[in-house]
């Protein structure tokens, strides 16, 4: 893990922490059942995310992780050791709007990226629509930080249960931790959102406590809900056939 750390410190954080998301803030080391279902993109100018495995060859992260201006690479292990590789075609939902989150609006911020060699040793993620549900429980992942400008503490995925917040869209919900500070942060955004096992949306943005700058308070997801048709026409475009 050690050059991992040293790479993810290099090159240093995903995004403004005020704005689309960015590792887990309390969180744990993923169980082995959801270290199978992640991957990490990194990018030549400064930035990583994380990523939903949803077919051996297509992943399921956010739009802003892969937006035009970067070179991007598939961060994966073998034998223990960091392997980066290039990424395929990459779709991002044409209604997503990068300054979104700049004016607080909701945008559809999801894109996929086909992989050149399928993955081995990873499983894909069953996909649902769903508009979000206030007070359920969510399992998240990511690979990112910690805490704000934590660096050496991204690389490790980590997991957390959220429970569904207020206000509720078609295609964005809010997540918090109910007793304490816990959420997502720089690194994370792409990773899945998880409701009875199910794929409902990719982790998107991030704030600290009592909405300021940072990490911790609430988490913004990206829900599937009304994307999923154009995630399936997008996946059949690039020769995948998903479930």
């Amino acid at each position: 893990m050690t050059r991992l750390r040293a790479l993810l410190f290099a090159l240093a954080t995903l995004l403004p922490v005020a704005g689309p998301a960015q590792a887990i803030v309390g969180g744990s080391p993923a169980g082995t059942d959801m270290i199978s279902h992640v991957v990490m993109i990194v990018s030549d100018r400064g930035s990583f995310c994380s990523a939903s495995v949803i077919a051996p060859d297509l992943l399921l992260t956010a739009g802003h992780c892969v937006r035009k201006g970067a070179n991007y690479r598939l961060l994966t292990y073998a034998g223990g050791k960091p392997v980066l590789s290039p990424l395929g075609q990459v779709a991002i939902h044409p209604q997503f709007d990068a300054g979104a989150y700049d004016t607080r609006h909701f945008t559809i911020d999801l894109a996929l990226v086909k992989l050149d060699t399928p993955l081995s040793g990873y499983a894909p993620l069953p996909l649902a629509a769903e508009a979000g549900v206030a007070g359920q429980s969510y399992r998240i992942a990511g690979f990112g930080l910690t805490a704000q400008n934590a660096g050496k503490s991204g690389g490790v995925l980590r997991e957390l249960r959220l429970e569904g917040a207020p206000p509720i869209s078609k295609v964005q919900l809010r997540l918090r931790e109910e007793t304490g500070v816990g959420g997502a942060c720089q690194g994370d955004s792409g990773g899945p959102v998880l409701r009875d096992g199910l794929l409902v949306g990719v982790l998107a943005s991030a704030v600290g406590e009592n909405s300021r700058k940072g990490c911790g308070g609430m988490t913004g997801v990206a829900l599937l809900g009304t994307a999923l048709p154009w995630i399936r026409a997008n996946a059949a475009k690039m020769g995948v056939s998903l479930p």
